[in-house]
């Protein structure tokens, strides 16, 4: 744990995991171009980045949240990425900037936490998880908000180690969400969206809450 609280601190690999996925994205479009059998089968014009915690922001970077705004060309942005999933994203530690931070984000976000979504490492706050989804401005905005979720509700582990029967509802909530997400912003599927708009929260019920910022046409 104390391992990964220094590799959480150094700027240096928050900057390093963004260019990764950047640098997979690279590979991708040189398969696609040249090597069999995945020449010319690859879609890459519906490509979409999800991630959890530290992830999570590697997520919000390539997505257009910059480490300084005040900074010129600090944004790690990938604009081949068009639609992202951060789970408990973590946010930085000024917090009077976070207009700023966000304000190149312009692709649809789809956000989840949990009421009890404190961070193992790091100082971010559950309540605080919320932030990046209020100052994001430019794009359609998505939050679940899952009722006694903690930190780990995303990360798959074993059902002996939390409450099962509530994990597992929450993993059906994830899936659903996310896949209605991804229909509806990678495929322009208007059903899926209007699912997703119109029909999720039933399915959410008293297990959190959901909130949308859509931008007007």
């Amino acid at each position: 744990m104390d391992s990964m609280r220094r590799a959480a601190a150094q700027p240096r690999n928050a900057i390093d995991r963004t260019r990764d996925v950047s640098f997979a994205i690279d590979q991708l479009e040189k398969l696609n171009r040249e090597t069999p059998p995945f020449q010319k089968r690859l879609d890459l014009d519906r490509i979409c980045v999800a991630g959890h915690s530290f992830g999570a922001h590697t997520t919000l970077t390539v997505a257009g949240q910059v480490f300084n705004p005040r900074l010129a060309n600090s944004s790690l942005a990938d604009p081949r990425v068009k639609a992202a999933i951060p789970m408990s994203a973590p946010v930085p530690p000024n917090k009077s900037l976070l207009d700023e931070c966000y304000a190149k984000v312009k692709i649809p976000c789809l956000y989840m936490t949990g009421t009890k979504d404190s961070s193992p490492i790091g100082d971010t706050k559950a309540e605080e998880r919320r932030l990046p989804f209020d100052h994001c401005k430019n794009s359609d905005q998505f939050l679940i908000t899952f009722k006694e979720g903690d930190h780990m509700i995303f990360s798959g582990r074993p059902r002996t180690m939390g409450d099962g029967e509530k994990d597992a509802r929450f993993h059906e909530l994830i899936c659903e969400s996310s896949t209605e997400f991804w229909d509806a912003y990678l495929r322009d599927d208007a059903k899926a969206k209007a699912r997703l708009t119109d029909e999720f929260k039933s399915s959410l019920g008293t297990n959190g809450t959901f909130e949308i910022k859509l931008l007007k046409p």
